[in-house]
């Protein structure tokens, strides 16, 4: 077991999270990354993930962003800080830093993924309000629009969709990775309609 490894085993990220400051509720927080006025960080057990500005990582990545500090410096600060009294004397090998560098950079791959599934339900959801308020029937007899119905046949399932991505961890959120592209797919194909041809063939 590594250093890094080490140190994110003793420490729980709601811990991480009060001991520099923030104030939790319901496990969710102000982000300390960007301004805000309503709380959109998830804490979980090991991580956290900001559902406002999409920043997402374990304890040791929030104690290096919050004071500016490299991923060894925070390691050895959340040690003195938590009084871990983990044998820090050694210095790092390059191949823990290079495994450590390694899973950042996997961790920055599912952030953007997952930033951006979060914004593709969100806007699929506010498009189903749109389609609803604006094409219900006005009578009994009229014919549905197409977009009513969708919306009809959609808003639960988004509702399911923003609860798991709230409340499960990464992979539970990586199950519905086909799902959240067909929605990306349906907004892509509302966006940008195929054009009618204007002119007729010759």
């Amino acid at each position: 077991m590594t250093i890094f490894e080490q140190v994110k085993s003793e420490l729980n990220m709601l811990d991480v999270v009060r001991f520099y400051g923030a104030t939790v509720s319901h496990e969710m927080c102000l982000c300390p990354f960007h301004n805000e006025k309503a709380p959109s960080m998830k804490l979980y057990e090991k991580n956290f993930h900001c559902f406002g500005c999409g920043e997402h990582g374990d304890v040791i990545d929030f104690t290096a962003k919050i004071f500016g500090i490299s991923s060894v410096e925070a390691v050895k600060r959340l040690n003195f800080d938590f009084g871990l009294h983990i044998e820090m004397d050694k210095p790092f090998s390059a191949e823990q830093i290079t495994e450590y560098q390694q899973r950042q950079s996997e961790r920055l791959s599912y952030n953007q993924w997952e930033k951006s599934a979060w914004e593709a339900i969100t806007d699929y959801s506010k498009l189903l309000c749109e389609w609803r308020q604006k094409y219900a029937p006005k009578a009994m007899d009229e014919k549905h629009h197409s977009l009513f119905v969708e919306s009809l046949m959609n808003t639960d399932r988004t509702d399911y969709l923003f609860e798991e991505f709230l409340n499960t961890d990464k992979s539970g959120r990586l199950k519905l990775k086909e799902e959240v592209e067909r929605i990306e797919q349906r907004l892509q194909q509302y966006k940008s309609p195929v054009k009618k041809r204007t002119h007729a063939s010759r």
